[in-house]
């Protein structure tokens, strides 16, 4: 995905078995699915092949779907 005006804008939607990104508006999308350990509970951001800074972040909890 190329930067607009040299930023990246992701959106990221992760539970517990995938993932799924949304690129600058949705022009790019991504979904995954993931089986990480029961102890990981983090999420890491990292650049490769040069420097990258967060600008801002939002963190918002889902609720379930399922009615318990």
């Amino acid at each position: 995905m190329k930067p607009e005006n040299n930023r990246l804008k992701l959106h990221l939607f992760i539970d517990w078995s995938w993932v799924e990104v949304f690129g600058n508006g949705g022009t790019v999308t991504i979904t995954d699915r993931i089986f990480p350990s029961s102890e990981s509970n983090d999420v890491e951001f990292f650049s490769e092949g040069g420097d990258a800074r967060i600008v801002s972040l939002d963190r918002w909890k889902l609720k379930p779907v399922w009615e318990k």
